[in-house]
């Protein structure tokens, strides 16, 4: 049977701390969803009655949703008892339904609508981020982004919105990234018979190739024994450190906490993929962390910076004296590139990384032994410190 309910979406926190509150529509074991526009924090929801709760304006709110469950709600039952209606449809074919009985003098649906309907489908929390910036960087582009209609998107609005991109800095992959959500978003419209406009024709969607990031092993050596000033030294520790730590992501460095630490080895969960790592800590490695022994961070050094963004930058712009273009991602791919020209398999590479290998449920099977990365990480410090093969 068909119901609507209010549902507090905690998959989408904004950067204030709120969740947006959505309509969940629910039908066939399926769930579709439609914005209010409305954001709490988690405690300042009632999950079980679906109300707002704690809030000085809760009434008001409270008041907004339930007139608004109250006129979906009105809706659902015109579209049931259509004469053309078969009930062997799905949520989001549903909620569409609902929607469109919602607006009758308006058939032309709102790119806002088509990018929360597309984030509402089954996707990763990194995957639904991609779509939520795609929508702010609209949202700076163009005043009034909510009441463009999907119809209104034309290829000068493309180029122009390519354009504020890159004066935002933006490189061309990103950019193109950005548009190739846009692009997914009316694919979906398309698909759902909510348009039949197409601006993207003719518009070149390819990734450039991405500029090689490693060192050559005299390059390396230059940055790690090169003299620095007192200033710079902690930025080309972190670069050393982020080797020895085999190419661990920067955001991850700036997160560790001192309980990372057991048994001798680094153990964290990656950010971005939620994936579980554990690096033996070689003597190179735990000399830097106790160089820069922290206190609710790993590194002191991390501390200095309240966000990750100012740590990243003034890493970035330290490492830019010492190599022009050099961050801490060279790091990983110089481990990665000078361990295939040790000789170490591409599986211990790949199992270093992070990265699966061979076919995907196979992998699942795989006994990790991470003693094969534990010596492929020795010989390659080995390498670039001591010449020693």
């Amino acid at each position: 049977m068909a119901t609507i309910r209010l549902y507090l979406d905690t998959r989408c926190k904004r950067a204030d701390g709120t969740y947006p509150i959505r309509l969940a529509f629910n039908h066939h074991s399926g769930t579709a969803f439609v914005s209010l526009n409305q954001y709490v924090k988690k405690d300042e929801w009632d999950k079980r009655v679906g109300r707002v709760r704690k809030r000085p304006d809760k009434d008001f709110i409270n008041d907004y949703l339930l007139d608004r469950v109250s006129f979906y709600n009105r809706m659902l039952m015109k579209v049931l008892s259509d004469e053309d209606f078969h009930g062997n449809i799905t949520a989001t074919e549903l909620r569409d339904r609902v929607l469109d009985a919602a607006n009758p003098h308006d058939k032309k649906v709102s790119l806002f609508d088509m990018f929360e309907r597309y984030k509402a489908k089954d996707m990763s929390k990194g995957t639904r981020n991609n779509y939520t910036y795609t929508w702010n960087s609209i949202e700076r582009f163009t005043k009034n982004a909510k009441r463009i209609k999907v119809d209104d998107i034309n290829r000068e609005w493309l180029d122009q919105y390519d354009a504020f991109l890159a004066s935002e800095g933006m490189k061309k992959n990103s950019r193109i990234a950005r548009i190739r959500c846009l692009c997914a978003v009316f694919n979906y419209a398309i698909d759902n018979n909510l348009t039949k406009n197409y601006p993207f024709r003719k518009l070149n969607l390819g990734m450039s190739a991405t500029a090689k990031r490693d060192l050559t092993i005299e390059e390396i050596r230059a940055i790690f024994f090169s003299e620095v000033d007192n200033d710079d030294e902690p930025f080309r520790d972190m670069f050393k450190l982020v080797f020895y730590l085999i190419g661990i992501n920067a955001h991850d460095l700036y997160n560790l906490t001192p309980s990372a630490i057991i048994d001798g080895r680094l153990e964290y969960e990656r950010l971005k993929t939620k994936k579980h790592y554990s690096i033996k800590l070689q003597p190179e490695a735990m000399e830097i962390i106790k160089k820069y022994d922290g206190d609710k961070k790993l590194l002191s050094f991390c501390e200095r910076f309240r966000t990750y963004q100012s740590f990243f930058n003034a890493v970035s712009g330290s490492l830019h004296t010492l190599k022009e273009g050099l961050t801490l991602y060279y790091a990983r791919h110089t481990w990665a590139t000078l361990a295939f020209k040790l000789g170490i398999s591409k599986d211990t590479i790949s199992l270093a990384l992070g990265h699966s290998f061979g076919n995907r449920v196979t992998s699942i099977y795989i006994n990790e032994d991470l003693s094969s990365v534990d010596e492929a990480n020795r010989r390659l410090i080995d390498w670039v410190l001591y010449d020693k093969k």
